[in-house]
């Protein structure tokens, strides 16, 4: 059956129900297309878990569901929270909504996940290329609404929370359904859109061209905090740049794929500390020669995160392409040039006993050869960054003519999602508004939930009251 918004209804799976302290959860599934422009086509299932409050042994009757949001994970390539209990983030929403959707992403969790193991399966690289193109935001909103249709009706309509690219994706949810939305909340993730004046320029080299700066500042504000750490990462890189050393996990520890893990160290609650400690028990004691301890090389191959998600890895720099042709590993492209090709030429600043730089959030081309768990997915990572046929994630026109209430936070020390690039974007959408703030970085939402989300919700309330006023 065809909707107004041309999408298709779809049945619903049921599965198990369960209790955690506080709430009842229920788990939906449904079959849906791998690509919604050939619904004929090959089919994927799509997993999400609703959630309601509870109390004491017996759960709250929701029944009717009125007021549900959706709520919308980082990545790209990781699935929604497993909730043990009516805590954080689904506390605070629960005080609001009667239920909260949480969708595993396709490729994730129980939705078909994405493996080396499953793209194997599909034989030849391009065989798995011309699989991997449908697990873009676009694939993802459409998934949303399949499920917004089949639990709460066609005609209904609920809120999104998008944290991180899960904003991306509510972007790109207010271009193509927004007949469908209450209302759309942003936390730390508002893509950045070109501006049609540069149209030839491409949205990834954009964004890490404004991320890299920031990545050189936080090393600086690390190096001001743990002094004596200069010298460690110094002769850390200096020997990761003489010897081969192995990981745990049978992949390569590279000086690069060290300094990669700024990734998750750099822009983190915790992680400069977390650095510090990393640093001072990289070397046996009193070892001659020098050698890596086992206690570093353990939690080296830990915080390396592309073994149960490998979909971030290969649709990183994908989920910024919007109709702007092939990404070409841009992350290699700008730390390569000027003004930065100095800056991260690791092992000759160490040599010179110049301070050396951690890479933020990127993925280069070398990490699908240092690290095992993405080594058999080299020949497609390669043909996704040639892939020139990406389409638009975003409706322009229809952004700038937006009635959907939109609240969002932008984080001004974020070094995930840039917030000056943010906040050009936020411009062009119409009635959004933005909470802006260095109290929180880029995991405020879960720092913090209660006061990002009241925050959201009042700019919410005071905006509705103004067009009432009107």
């Amino acid at each position: 059956m065809q909707t107004a918004a041309g999408t298709r209804s779809y049945a619903l799976e049921h599965g198990d129900e369960f209790q955690v302290p506080g709430l009842k959860i229920s788990e939906h599934a449904l079959r849906v297309p791998l690509d919604y422009n050939a619904a004929s086509g090959k089919q994927i299932r799509v997993f999400a878990r609703l959630a309601r409050a509870s109390k004491g042994a017996e759960p709250e009757e929701n029944a009717a569901l009125k007021n549900v949001v959706c709520y919308l994970q980082g990545g790209p390539g990781f699935e929604a929270p497993r909730l043990a209990e009516n805590g954080g983030m689904i506390k605070e929403l629960l005080k609001r909504y009667d239920a909260v959707l949480l969708l595993d992403q396709r490729g994730t969790g129980l939705s078909t996940p994405v493996s080396a193991a499953s793209l194997a399966k599909l034989g030849s690289p391009q065989n798995q290329l011309e699989y991997l193109v449908h697990f873009r935001a676009d694939s993802i909103v459409r998934d949303a609404e399949a499920f917004r249709g089949a639990i709460l009706g066609e005609d209904a309509k609920w809120t999104i929370l998008g944290q991180s690219f899960g904003g991306f994706c509510c972007v790109t949810y207010l271009s193509l359904f927004p007949q469908h939305l209450k209302a759309a909340l942003i936390t730390g993730g508002i893509p950045y859109i070109q501006d049609t004046a540069n149209a030839d320029e491409h949205c990834a080299t954009r964004v890490y061209e404004h991320l890299v700066p920031r990545y050189l500042r936080a090393m600086d504000r690390f190096y001001s905090l743990f002094p004596n750490d200069a010298e460690r990462l110094r002769s850390l890189i200096l020997h990761l740049s003489a010897y081969e050393v192995k990981l745990p996990g049978g992949g390569t520890l590279s000086a690069n794929l060290f300094l990669s893990l700024g990734l998750r160290l750099l822009g983190a609650p915790g992680g400069f500390v977390r650095l510090h400690y990393l640093l001072e028990r990289a070397f046996e004691l009193e070892s001659t020669p020098a050698a890596l301890s086992a206690y570093f090389l353990a939690d080296v191959q830990g915080m390396i995160p592309f073994g149960m998600n490998p979909l971030y890895a290969l649709l990183h720099e994908a989920c910024y392409a919007n109709a702007d042709g092939a990404t070409a590993f841009a992350s290699d492209r700008v730390v390569n040039s000027d003004p930065y090709k100095h800056l991260f030429d690791a092992a000759s600043r160490a040599a010179a006993g110049e301070n050396v730089y951690m890479y933020g959030e990127q993925v280069f081309s070398w990490m699908f050869e240092d690290i095992a768990e993405l080594r058999d997915m080299q020949p497609v990572m390669q043909l996704l960054a040639e892939y020139k046929q990406w389409g638009a994630l975003y409706d322009v026109d229809a952004l700038s003519a937006n009635t959907v209430p939109v609240a969002a936070t932008v984080y001004v020390n974020d070094l995930y999602v840039d917030s000056e690039l943010s906040l050009r974007t936020a411009a062009r959408i119409g009635n959004t508004h933005c909470y802006v703030t260095n109290q929180f970085t880029h995991g405020g939402l879960r720092e913090n939930p209660s006061d990002v989300l009241d925050t959201l919700h009042g700019l919410l309330e005071r905006n509705a009251c103004s067009l009432e006023a009107l």
